[in-house]
C-alpha cells in the first residue's frame, strides 16, 4: 500500500508539480487514453493513478474490447499490455496501427524481447514495467508533442505514422 501511495505522489507531482492545484500548461482538456492490460489489479491500478494525474481513462482487459472501444471513441493514446488472452499484443498494436485515428501508442509490458517487433510496427514508446514513473513520464512528453500547436503553413498531421 505505501509503495502505491508513493507512486500516486509521484504522478502527482508530474502532472501538477509542486502545486497539485496548477495543471499543465499543455492540457487543452484531458487527454483520452486507453489502457490495455489483462491482470485486473495492473489495469485498474495504472487506470486509476492516470485520473489522478488528470486524463480522461477507459480500460480494456481484453484485446477484442480494446478493438471494439478504439472503434467506438477516439483515444490519444493508448498504453498496452502485450500479454493478452484473446488477441496477441502485437497483433492488437498492428490492428491499431492500421486505424484511421492513430492514437500514440505506448506499450507498458515486462516482454522485453518483444520491444524489436512492437518498435518495428510502430509504438511511439515501449516501457518495461514496473517503471510507472518513466511511463508517466514518456506518456506526458508524447502527449505535448502530439498537442504542440503547428508552425505556420505545415501541413496538419493527426498523430505520427
Amino acid at each position: 500500500m505505501a509503495s502505491v501511495r508513493r507512486e500516486i505522489k509521484t504522478a502527482r507531482r508530474l502532472a501538477f508539480g509542486d502545486d497539485p492545484d496548477v495543471r499543465s500548461s499543455w492540457m487543452d482538456g484531458p487527454a483520452r487514453i486507453l489502457v490495455v492490460d489483462d491482470n485486473p489489479d495492473s489495469c485498474v491500478a495504472l487506470g486509476e493513478v492516470l485520473k489522478l494525474v488528470g486524463y480522461h481513462v477507459m480500460i480494456a482487459p481484453t484485446g477484442r474490447r480494446a478493438l471494439a472501444l478504439t472503434d467506438m471513441h477516439r483515444f490519444d493514446a493508448v498504453v498496452l499490455d502485450l500479454g493478452l488472452p484473446d488477441i496477441d499484443g502485437i497483433d492488437l498494436l498492428r490492428a491499431i496501427r492500421g486505424q484511421a485515428e492513430r492514437p500514440l501508442v505506448v506499450v507498458f509490458s515486462g516482454y522485453e524481447r518483444r520491444q524489436p517487433e512492437a518498435e518495428e510496427i510502430g509504438c511511439d514508446a515501449f516501457i518495461l514495467k514496473p517503471r510507472l514513473e518513466q511511463l508517466l513520464e514518456r506518456l506526458e512528453t508524447l502527449l505535448a508533442e502530439l498537442r504542440a500547436p503547428e508552425p505556420a503553413g505545415a501541413p496538419k498531421v493527426k498523430h505520427r505514422v
